[in-house]
């Protein structure tokens, strides 16, 4: 039934405030295990380890309050735990300890207070894993370490340590030799970084040797099979598989099969004694890829998802993690014999297909004869029908080496269901795209990503997708940066939303954490030109900016200091900009708590219907 006199904006919306902040599961990390499959979720009571000991009967949570899983390790975190022999090794997220679970009994594992782990693998018949550790220093940024765990004797022992980064250390199956993906602190892993292997005498490495060339490359995912190297190179151009330092040729080519590692744990790919399954990414849209060893064939997978992570083996085929803009990101098994079985979903409750907006990706011409790359979002209501263009809301991502997905994203429902079209533009400098796509970003941070929404933009207005008197801007952290130069002596524009944005690159520089201390090298310039990091800091360019904003930040925040976001809003309200400043006490990068969460979004709806004058009953 249509219900007239509703305006943009005062949609009514089962997509509410509560529907995002309700819990839901995020299931991640899959890992199968003597023909257990273990993973992780959300729960009432915290990050829980999952087991499902067949794939037909019931999910068993294995850790007990006060316990719940989670690093701090690079401050964005990942994988924090793995299945042994004698139960789960993990990170206890209150106090970033390591622990063993067994059936009856949970016991610490002795080490340094203030060391940070992450990234697990375990060894069975030598009782062993390994995991990365942080470990702080007096001189500055923490060290990257590489320990090993005796379970035998619950010690551990560090073996290896290094003032650039480390991740992915992996037991070869005789455990004689340990393989580890390594980059510089000058560097990022998707630019530069090396796949090394070393032996283990039973005590300590030795013989550390690098198995892909000097050349610049961002590797990924070290994987042993049958005691033969397998990983991941974009050397060529195009994350693609290798094989014992030669590309896997039945997927040369294809697709992109690695992505930038924000996270630890994360996987592309896995390598039975038959089959080779691949995760592979073209033009922002994931594939599984299902590859006989013995002849060569190549199978893509016909799957209902947009993208897909994390795939282990298990039994006679893989599980992963798959989501699209229709279906709840899901925990889902898939082999030849059985075909797709989904296991767990992330959401209790989903909004019926007929509320959901299926994004159309859009491909775009912008500066200097290039071409970008976006998903466009019409308003979408069951019993409303929007008889006006819509207004736009254009999105830029954060990191910035990051990639949007036609997913279902509550967040960008939560605007569509109200009569907001939006468009969530991956600018030049996403991944998913190939290596010379994603550094077209390098050295030009603040430039061809601003290009690049704004003929985005333009190209929508052009071809009558949305109302040109009505586009808003919202992004967050490094998106919000995009989106803050964007306004700069620019009117299309007519509000902005900025969660913890970056606006001043100089400060960013002084105060952000050793994972991204020389992010900004790559991105803008060396630290000597710092005419260029205030060439492009919002912060120095606030007499340019007429565009009201309203600014979104955690007191807590390790990543942009909140100062940021206070001089942004100090400097528009003494020119008489339009402007509000939202904070928070105890949040810190991304908000984390449902009050917040709901807080935040009201506020940012209200001052969109009093800058835009949108009213009940208009526009429908």
């Amino acid at each position: 039934m249509q219900q007239p006199n509703r305006g943009v904006g005062y949609w009514p919306s089962d997509i509410s405030a509560e529907f995002l902040t309700a819990p839901n599961r995020q299931v991640g990390y899959p890992q199968s295990f003597k023909d257990a499959l273990y993973w992780q979720e959300k729960s009432p009571s915290g990050t829980q380890i999952v087991k499902l000991s067949h794939l037909d009967g019931q999910p068993q949570k294995l850790l007990t309050a006060p316990y719940e899983v989670g690093t701090q390790a690079n401050v964005y975190g990942g994988q924090a735990w793995c299945p042994t022999n004698d139960g789960v090794l993990f990170v206890n997220k209150a106090d970033q300890s390591l622990y063993l679970q067994s059936r009856k009994t949970v016991s610490r594992i002795e080490h340094h207070p203030d060391w940070r782990f992450a990234d697990f693998h375990y060894h069975s018949s030598k009782h062993l894993a390994t995991c990365v550790v942080e470990i702080p220093s007096e001189e500055g940024h923490p060290l990257s370490g590489i320990a090993v765990i005796d379970l035998n004797h619950q010690s551990l022992s560090l073996v290896h340590s290094s003032a650039g980064f480390i991740a992915f250390p992996r037991w070869s199956e005789d455990g004689e030799r340990l393989a580890f993906m390594r980059w510089g602190l000058d560097k990022m892993s998707w630019d530069d970084s090396q796949i090394v292997t070393a032996r283990w005498t039973g005590s300590e490495l030795i013989t550390i040797q690098p198995v892909t060339t000097d050349q610049a490359q961002g590797v990924f995912q070290p994987y042993w099979h049958k005691n033969a190297l397998w990983y991941v190179t974009d050397v060529d151009g195009l994350w693609e598989i290798y094989h014992d330092r030669e590309k896997f040729l039945p997927l040369a080519g294809i697709a992109e099969f690695g992505r930038p590692l924000w996270l630890f744990g994360w996987s592309t790919f896995a390598v039975s004694d038959t089959t080779v399954f691949a995760l592979g990414v073209i033009d922002a849209k994931w594939t599984l890829y299902v590859v006989d060893r013995h002849s060569g064939d190549v199978n893509p997978v016909a799957l209902p998802f947009e993208l897909i992570e994390d795939i282990v083996l298990h039994e006679d085929g893989v599980v992963f993690i798959g989501e699209s803009a229709d279906h709840p990101r899901s925990l889902c098994f898939w082999s030849q014999s059985q075909g797709l079985r989904r296991l767990r979903k992330d959401y209790r409750q989903f909004p019926t297909k007929e509320a959901i907006s299926v994004p159309q990706q859009i491909k775009f011409p912008t500066a200097n004869g290039h071409v970008s790359h976006g998903f466009f979002y019409a308003p979408k209501h069951p019993n409303i029908e929007l008889m006006v263009k819509p207004p736009l809301m254009v999105l830029a991502h954060g990191g910035p080496t990051a990639c949007n997905h036609g997913v279902f994203n509550a967040k960008i429902q939560y605007w569509t269901s109200r009569g907001f079209a939006v468009f969530d533009v991956n600018y030049r400098g996403s991944t998913g795209y190939g290596r010379g796509y994603r550094q077209a970003l390098n050295q030009h941070w603040g430039v061809v990503d601003v290009e690049d929404v704004l003929c985005g933009v333009q190209f929508l207005i052009e071809n009558e997708y949305v109302d040109p008197t009505r586009v808003i801007a919202r992004g967050s952290s490094a998106g919000a940066f995009t989106l803050l130069n964007a306004l700069r002596n620019n009117t299309s524009i007519k509000a902005c939303a900025c969660y913890y944005g970056v606006a001043d690159l100089e400060a960013l520089d002084e105060a952000t954490h050793k994972f991204e201390a020389c992010y900004n090298q790559s991105l803008v310039a060396p630290v000597a030109h710092t005419e260029i990091y205030r060439q492009r800091s919002p912060i120095r360019h606030i007499d340019q900016i007429d565009t009201p904003i309203i600014f979104f930040h955690g007191l807590k925040d390790p990543v942009v200091d909140s100062s940021q976001s206070y001089q942004m809003h100090e400097g528009l309200k003494r020119r008489g900009v339009v402007t509000e400043l939202i904070t928070y006490p105890d949040e810190g990068h991304g908000f984390r708590s449902t009050e917040v969460i709901r807080d935040s979004l009201e506020k940012e709806l209200l001052f969109y219907r009093r800058v835009l004058d949108l009213k009940p009953g208009a526009n429908v």
